[in-house]
């Protein structure tokens, strides 16, 4: 049965801007993440402090690919689970 006729509502998908970046520091150098930007006027080769694992520890890296107005449904990973750029450093 399709929901919205089961009287439900249809979800709402966020729609965000996205970034891919590779850390540059720490045991996870090398490595390469998604994370949201929350940040306006970022570019691709800007360095930012990201959130890198469990404890969230604040480490370097460059953004190497920007993707705007993405629906939450086609994220590369799952959209709960992906954290933000804390700040833009240069």
């Amino acid at each position: 049965m399709i929901h919205s006729l089961a009287g439900g509502d249809l979800k709402r998908n966020n729609i965000v801007d996205i970034a891919k970046v590779e850390i540059l520091e720490g045991i996870c150098q090398g490595d390469k993440y998604w994370y949201i930007i929350t940040i306006p006027n970022l570019q691709e080769n800007d360095i930012v402090l990201v959130p890198v694992g469990k404890n969230e520890i604040s480490t370097k890296a460059k953004i190497i690919r920007i993707d705007k107005n993405v629906n939450e449904q086609v994220c590369p990973i799952p959209y709960k689970r992906m954290k933000e750029i804390i700040s833009k450093i240069y």
